[in-house]
This record gives structure tokens, C-alpha cells and sequence, in this order.
């Protein structure tokens, strides 16, 4: 087997485990092999799209793969991009994965940031390895309205008063956290048992470090 189908099997691994924090059902992804992963991408690679629904709301949440092994490999331009989004717009699904080999150009990149959809970009290499695994990663959960406005409540300070994260920094786009998003990120304490802190989700703008 190739390092190439390997590879692609692995990241599927890794999504079916991020699609999983995100609540979404990834039951049909549990049993694929490594030769699954490497007929569906011979013999009908379209097939390699994945479309979940959330368990809880029943929205659906759609990955796309753009890979082409074998051949010249290059930033994914805006036509895709945009047949991407209208795939979406057709089936009225708002959250998406588009994985890639070498990221976006900045046409299509702002493409997508200028629709109303919910994307995250990610490249091969970043999905190899399930970073939420590992034992320096704290848990992150999105609070609901109610409790963020319980929780803005019980100490008096306004959301904006909340120390920040980025939609952009990688546990943020692995969990699909969007802006104005609170998060309560819990860490083990010797001392507590149990630290636990809140973030609010910010869009990073220019000059922010």
C-alpha cells in the first residue's frame, strides 16, 4: 500500500475523530481500511466526500477532499472553490471541510471568507495527527447562549471582557469554533483537580500578535 493512501487514510481517521468532538455521527466511517480508502480514491474518488449529520440539531456537515497523487500538486484556485460552495448552497448546508494538498490561493481564500458559510481549510499534512489527543490539550467546549449568559451573569463582565482565542488558531478550526463563540477550556490541577477557564472567539485582525 502506499505512503500516499496511508496518509489519506489517516486524515480520514483524524476527521472522523474531529467530526465526532464536533457531535456530528461518524458511525459509517468507523470500519474503513486502508484498501477501502485506496479503491474509493482509484475507482470513484468523488466518493471520498463525507456528509454527516449532527446528532443533536441534524444539520449536515460535508468534507471535501481536493488531492491529486501521482501528479503535479498545486494551490487550490477559486473555481473549485466555488463549485464547492454551490454544492452547499444546493443541499442548504452551511458547515464544511475542504482538505487539500497545499492550501488555498488568495482568490479562493477570500472567496470563501466572503460567503455566508461556515469552511475550514485544512492541509493533509495538518490532519495526519489528531492534536486534540494529545495529553497537553485541554478540553474545549463551546458554551450554549444560555450558558454564556449565565456565565456573563455570575461574574458581571461582558463578553468582550473575556480573554481571547482565534478563529484561526488550529483547536478552533479543528472543533469549528466561529466568532463570538465562548469556550470553557478545562485543565487538570494537582492542587483543584480541575482548572477551568473561558475564552471568547475572535476573528484575528491585522496588528494582533
Amino acid at each position: 500500500m502506499s505512503n500516499d493512501m496511508f496518509m489519506l487514510w489517516r486524515v480520514r481517521r483524524t476527521l472522523e475523530e474531529v467530526l465526532h468532538a464536533r457531535g456530528f455521527d461518524v458511525s459509517e466511517l468507523r470500519d474503513e481500511t486502508v484498501e477501502d480508502v485506496s479503491a474509493t480514491y482509484t475507482k470513484t474518488p468523488e466518493l471520498l466526500t463525507i456528509c454527516v449529520p449532527h446528532k443533536a440539531t441534524k444539520n449536515m456537515s460535508v468534507v471535501f477532499f481536493h488531492v491529486n497523487f501521482g501528479g503535479a500538486v498545486h494551490k487550490v484556485g477559486v473555481e473549485p472553490v466555488r463549485d464547492y460552495i454551490k454544492v452547499l448552497l444546493s443541499k442548504n448546508i452551511s458547515e464544511a471541510i475542504i482538505v487539500v494538498q497545499q492550501g488555498l490561493t488568495p482568490v479562493a481564500q477570500r472567496e470563501i471568507e466572503a460567503s455566508t458559510l461556515h469552511v475550514n481549510i485544512f492541509r493533509m499534512a495538518e490532519l495526519v495527527v489528531n492534536v486534540l489527543n494529545h495529553h497537553l490539550v485541554p478540553k474545549h467546549t463551546r458554551l450554549t447562549p444560555d450558558e454564556t449568559a449565565q456565565l456573563l451573569a455570575k461574574y458581571n463582565v461582558k463578553v468582550s471582557q473575556l480573554p481571547h482565542m482565534y478563529t484561526c488558531d488550529k483547536i478552533s478550526r479543528l472543533l469549528g469554533f466561529r466568532a463570538n463563540d465562548v469556550v470553557r477550556i478545562e485543565r487538570p490541577n494537582f492542587v483543584a483537580g480541575m482548572h477551568v477557564t473561558y475564552r471568547h472567539v475572535v476573528k484575528k485582525m491585522k496588528g494582533d500578535k
